[in-house]
């Protein structure tokens, strides 16, 4: 496994973290439902629901994040055309 990951790798490794976890707790809450414990599916429905918009708001600010290093590699290359090639950390 690699010592250096981009944002992007991040990125996709937090989204794959996240449709794993949400199948899990789907699954246990279908199961608890079958098992009449409705008020426990209705809270574990709503954490999923802020699960689901924090994954949103990790990738906006991911995004941005991205997008700063994209200006400052920009940036050094409009006053040093030759600063991307030899800048091969992504």
């Amino acid at each position: 496994m690699t010592s250096h990951y981009t944002l992007g790798d991040v990125k996709e490794i937090f989204y794959q973290y996240q449709l794993a976890l949400e199948a899990s707790v789907i699954e246990l809450t279908l199961w608890a439902e079958a098992q009449a414990a409705t008020d426990a599916g209705e809270n574990i429905c709503g954490a999923l629901d802020t699960s689901a918009e924090n994954a949103g708001l990790i990738n906006q600010a991911l995004a941005l994040l991205r997008n700063q290093k994209s200006k400052t590699r920009l940036t050094a290359y409009l006053r040093e055309p030759t600063s991307l090639m030899m800048d091969d950390t992504g």
